[in-house]
């Protein structure tokens, strides 16, 4: 803090106040504009230039700081220590931020002089390994822990530092998954800090150093510091790379929600988050608590997201989480929100995975991107790919239709400068492959002639298959009955080094089961294939290889009812119970296969009999043991 001026005339101190609240609330031109009238005057305090240095640092203006500072000292106006640190905060801001920062290093140490003394560079150097520990990495965490040596074995090392001190050590033991010595400082430091930047390096270096480890202590320092965040002296978080380490322990925590899918503990944290802040709000600045808010509320969308992507079963009903969502993308619209890319990328995959359970539309996702649009989005690449995406997997409409909208975005996208990607032929080819279950008058013999064209012409312009285009090539051809040229670009994925995607697998056991020779293939061939594979969820609860989801079993099931293959059947039964109860559709298709075999399995009957009971299905699904 600038230590109060003396002898200050009353139309000076004016001046300052209007400053000083114009720096409050973001009104950074007031600044400039009252900076500039008492120079012109000779009215200058050290006071004027420690705010309008200030403002440079919010803006991130490192020039316009360096400018500053030549000035003052040309002046011969002593600054105190913390004005000069605003350079570095204005350096911090904005790309290639460690280069910056260390250029300006230089310029730091001619301009502040006498200034320059033990506590300045105590805290240079915190501010450096901080802006180190917040990029990650293993390089910067490594330097940052060298600085953090230093600090520590110079003279004069300031009690009043030692909080942020203690939580930078954190950080970079996290950082460089050094796990015992950061449970060991942990344990040392036990309750000395209990600022909410204290407890937000613990939260990130935690993340940082294990994500299956430590769950309960990450629960106790999630709500530690939500109440620290509300017990904060006023302007405590004004500090940038203050608040963006705030942010990251915000993300960290909702990232573990998504990872064990808790979305109770996600809607938790949200709302205790923000009526922290709601409590908070004459101590945080406006921009702070428009931050914080934003970042919870885009916390628990990630959170339903990964569920609706990655574990839907992890809640009851969809329609509710649906709704949940949508209530806060309708919130972040109001707020603007919106215009940042990421967050409208968020908006529009939830779009899309509800359009699928029928809880929304492309025109609905469309209608998100507009908006946002108006309200300042500069469409991306990927908001276009997510566009093509919703408008390929429409449920309503014919092919032609979803073609047409399809193509509609993709011409938007060239047009607007970017330049389609794989993924966007990808799209075209998913919109062309007739819906199951679409009206004959909606399938026409050329439509898998359409998908090869387009992909003749991405190959044409130089692009080879992603991951998803493959994909979606491959179940175009399937569904087309082109079985053996889409298990052979199954194949040519592996070669050429492509993910092969769990619901790769899941649509071609879906689609191979309509043919008995491709049902026994799959029983056979692909599903000892696709247990190979290691998905990002292959070793859950424990499997030593990758097992089957609901779908998957429930298309596999059909397969082997399709083969006629009862003791695959019963194996893929037996295995899923292991991890938990088989759906209702799962047991219908076993019944069926064994029902149809009479009375000659007799022990597999009486076996799954009892395996129905157990798992409480419905009475009309028994059968006679």
């Amino acid at each position: 803090m600038v230590p109060p001026a003396t002898h200050i005339e009353p139309a000076t101190e004016s001046v300052l106040r209007r400053m000083r609240a114009a720096l409050l609330t973001g009104q950074f031109h007031i600044i400039v504009k009252d900076f500039l009238r008492a120079y012109q005057r000779g009215h200058v305090s050290p006071e004027a230039y420690t705010i309008l240095l200030q403002a440079c640092s919010r803006l991130g203006d490192a020039q316009t700081a360096g400018s500053l500072l030549r000035l003052a000292a040309q002046k011969g106006v002593k600054l105190p220590p913390e004005a000069h640190m605003n350079i570095l905060h204005a350096a911090a801001k904005g790309p290639d931020r460690i280069n910056v920062l260390v250029k300006h290093l230089s310029l730091l140490d001619a301009t502040a002089g006498d200034a320059s003394s033990s506590h300045m560079m105590q805290a240079t150097g915190l501010f450096v390994a901080k802006i180190l520990l917040l990029e990650g990495g293993a390089h910067n965490a490594g330097i940052a822990l060298s600085i953090l040596d230093g600090i520590e074995s110079g003279e004069g090392s300031s009690a009043e530092h030692r909080s942020t001190y203690d939580g930078l050590r954190l950080l970079a033991l996290g950082t460089l998954r050094r796990s015992e010595d950061l449970l060991k400082l942990l344990e040392d430091r036990e309750g000395r800090c209990t600022t909410a930047e204290h407890y937000a390096c613990e939260i990130v270096s935690l993340s940082r150093c294990s994500q299956d480890e430590n769950h309960d202590l990450l629960v106790r320092r999630e709500r530690q510091f939500l109440d620290a965040l509300g017990r904060e002296p006023a302007g405590a978080l004004f500090e940038d790379s203050t608040m963006e380490l705030v942010l990251l322990a915000i993300r960290a925590a909702f990232r573990r929600c998504a990872r064990t899918f808790n979305l109770s503990e996600a809607v938790a944290l949200q709302q205790t988050g923000r009526d922290t802040i709601l409590r908070s709000s004459s101590k945080l600045g406006s921009q702070q608590r428009t931050a914080i808010a934003k970042a919870l509320d885009v916390g628990l969308l990630l959170v339903i997201r990964d569920i609706l992507v990655k574990n839907p079963a992890a809640v009851g009903g969809k329609d509710e989480l649906h709704e949940t969502w949508k209530q806060l993308v309708d919130r972040l619209h109001h707020q603007k929100h919106l215009s940042d890319p990421i967050t409208c990328a968020l908006a529009l995959q939830l779009h899309n995975l509800a359009a699928r359970d029928g809880l929304s539309s492309p025109s609905a996702a469309t209608a998100c991107f507009e908006d946002a649009r108006r309200d300042g989005l500069v469409p991306t690449a990927t908001l276009y790919d997510l566009l093509m995406a919703g408008w390929a997997h429409a449920k309503d409409g014919t092919t032609s239709e979803r073609t047409t909208q399809v193509l509609a975005v993709f011409n938007a996208m060239r047009r607007a400068g970017h330049t389609p990607t794989a993924n966007s032929y990808g799209h075209l080819f998913t919109a062309c492959t007739p819906i199951d279950g679409a009206p004959s008058a909606d399938i026409d013999a050329s439509w898998i002639q359409r998908v090869l064209g387009y992909e003749a012409e991405m190959l044409q312009v130089g692009l080879v298959h992603s991951s998803q285009s493959a994909s979606d090539i491959i179940v175009s051809l399937a569904t087309g009955g082109e079985l053996e040229d889409a298990l052979q670009r199954l194949v040519d994925m592996r070669l050429a080094g492509l993910v092969r995607p769990r619901s790769l697998y899941t649509s071609l056991f879906e689609l191979c089961a309509r043919d008995p020779a491709s049902a026994r293939y799959v029983v056979n061939d692909l599903l000892p294939s696709f247990r190979r594979e290691r998905f990002p969820t292959t070793f859950a609860s424990g499997a030593r290889h990758t097992v089957p989801d609901a779908t998957a079993l429930e298309a596999l099931l059909a397969c082997c009812h399709a083969s006629h293959d009862v003791s695959a059947a019963l194996d893929l039964l037996r295995e899923a119970r292991i991890r938990g109860k088989p759906t209702a559709l799962a047991y219908a298709r076993a019944v069926s296969l064994v029902e149809e075999a009479g009375n000659l399995l007799t022990q597999e009957r009486r076996a799954l009999a009892d395996w129905m009971a157990e798992d409480g299905v419905s009475a009309h699904l028994q059968i006679t043991k």
